[in-house]
């Protein structure tokens, strides 16, 4: 879904590209976490529990590797997701939001896959504008839902850890 979107210049919808992140990250997270607490004796609650937990994070994860690509953090190469045109999703709210001439101006930046840096720093000047914040949110709040799937799990160091690899996580400039 991803690379097809890029590359026929689809725009998702944010429930799309929701879908594409638990396909993509959350998916295998899920099934990672699943298998084990099956492994570790779990009951169905807790197997339930921990991969709904692992599918969230594992969407946060993705949102926030997606706002990393857009700044000079160590470790991701900087503006990639332009070059290549993806539709991430603070792309997709800029695109739902921004004054018409930077919505135009983006998706000729996106569509061209330039390599340019001039043209990758204004595009990534629109979406700083109109939808950087909405991504880094969105990925916050997923955090926050993921840990709710692990609320009602006994308190232990495992669900210590979880908490905190959910905040590292989006919190994370690497």
């Amino acid at each position: 879904m991803d690379i097809w979107w890029h590359k026929n210049t689809q725009i998702p919808s944010e429930e799309n590209y929701f879908q594409m992140c638990a396909n993509k990250s959350g998916s295998l997270a899920a099934m990672a976490a699943q298998l084990g607490a099956l492994l570790g004796g779990g009951n169905a609650q807790q197997i339930e529990a921990l991969g709904r937990f692992a599918e969230t994070i594992g969407i946060a994860f993705q949102i926030q590797d997606d706002v990393l690509n857009l700044s000079q953090s160590l470790g991701k190469e900087y503006g990639e997701d332009i070059s290549e045109g993806k539709r991430t999703l603070h792309i997709i709210r800029t695109l739902a939001v921004a004054p018409e001439q930077e919505k135009k101006q983006l998706l000729d930046i996106l569509n061209s896959h330039t390599n340019d840096k001039k043209l990758i720093t204004e595009a990534i000047a629109i979406i700083a504008k109109h939808g950087s914040a909405y991504a880094k949110n969105k990925a916050a709040e997923l955090a926050g839902e993921a840990l709710k799937h692990i609320e009602t799990l006994p308190e232990s160091d495992a669900k210590r850890q979880l908490k905190e690899l959910s905040q590292l996580l989006i919190s994370r400039t690497f």
